[in-house]
């Protein structure tokens, strides 16, 4: 037999069994090409002639090549694919089909097509060989091959009575057991429904389960964050609150230290000495004697005189109506206390006037 290793090369991976094939594709298709056999691409799940002898090349033996592509014809058409550098699919397309064709024309290289050759010669004598013992048996005289000739004399009708009762045990004794495999096909069938019944709940079980699950999760997500919102909010609008307080407390001290000073006015006390500067405004403090409007300071007031006197009470209106008119000019808030300060000067004012 000729060398089954038809790959160029070095011959290293799965061969393809040409041999093994070679009687049953004679007795077929004589001495064709077996690769034109192969003219489709098929995958798992797919049957035919065509996957049966895919299988015969990849090695499975006549008993387990069924004619169906199973997971087991998957992966050995993967490994020989691998052997051979192509893109390791587990998929009989146009690449496995070309190198097929390549290794069996290398095979009938080596001997192969020799091999055919003889093997269709023996299939056809042996065709001949049948069809003459079939004629001569029937007592025909027809010669043409392949055509078994008949006889109706009544010499031959207890044959063909007995042929026919034959002919219908073998009919009653097949549907009989096609119904048995139909029983047994349709309680392996409803066994299975079943199965898959139940798998089908549990499988929505589990997806219901884990979509609760899920949605726990996305909640729980959702109200950390809200919180952390609301916190966050909560932070802002105390620091808020405790920034008001602050400017509340202030303005109530500076409003206090402005009803001390009014107080203070009130009660006879002189001013302290002060001066207005270039955009006139009030400042108590003594004016430099380096500036050029050293003479818009105001003089210090004379000690007071005792109570009663028309000169100090003139003077310090006097003084009152410039405190005054500074603090129209610095443009400040006024608050409550504040209000009643003024209110409590501009009375001041109106006694003196």
């Amino acid at each position: 037999a000729p060398a089954t290793r038809a790959r160029d090369g070095d011959g290293d991976g799965a061969a393809l069994d040409f041999n093994a094939c070679a009687r049953e594709h004679a007795r077929g298709f004589r001495a064709t090409p077996m690769s034109a056999r192969l003219t489709r691409e098929f995958g798992i799940g797919d049957s035919g002639t065509d996957v049966s002898l895919a299988q015969r090349l990849l090695g499975r033996d006549a008993r387990r090549a069924h004619g169906v592509c199973d997971r087991e014809t998957t992966e050995a058409l993967r490994a020989w694919q691998i052997s051979r550098g192509l893109t390791p699919s587990g998929f009989f397309g146009a690449s496995s089909r070309a190198q097929m064709a390549m290794e069996e024309e290398r095979w009938r290289e080596l001997g192969g097509g020799a091999l055919l050759e003889r093997l269709s010669r023996e299939e056809e004598a042996r065709a001949r060989d049948a069809s003459e013992r079939a004629n001569e048996r029937a007592g025909g005289s027809g010669r043409t091959r392949g055509v078994v000739a008949t006889s109706t004399t009544p010499r031959e009708a207890p044959r063909v009575s007995r042929v026919a009762r034959g002919a219908l045990v073998l009919v009653v004794a097949s549907a009989a057991l096609g119904a048995a495999a139909h029983l047994r096909n349709r309680e392996r069938f409803a066994a299975f429904v079943d199965s898959a019944t139940a798998w089908t709940r549990e499988s929505r079980a589990k997806v219901a389960l884990d979509v609760a699950r899920e949605f726990v999760g996305a909640c729980g997500a959702r109200a950390r964050a809200r919180w952390t919102e609301i916190a966050a909010d909560f932070a802002e609008r105390r620091r808020a609150l405790v920034r008001a307080a602050a400017t509340a407390i202030s303005r109530v001290r500076s409003a206090a230290e402005r009803v001390a000073t009014n107080d203070a006015l009130d009660a006879g006390a002189p001013l302290a000495e002060g001066h207005f500067d270039e955009n006139g405004r009030w400042w108590e403090s003594p004016l430099p004697a380096s500036t050029p409007k050293a003479a818009d300071a105001r003089p210090r007031p004379a000690e007071p005189s005792p109570r009663g006197g028309a000169s100090t009470a003139r003077e310090r209106a006097e003084q009152m109506r410039e405190r005054w008119v500074n603090i129209r000019r610095q443009q400040v808030d006024v608050g409550a206390d504040e209000r009643r300060a003024i209110e409590r000067v501009s009375k001041f004012l109106r006694d003196a006037e």
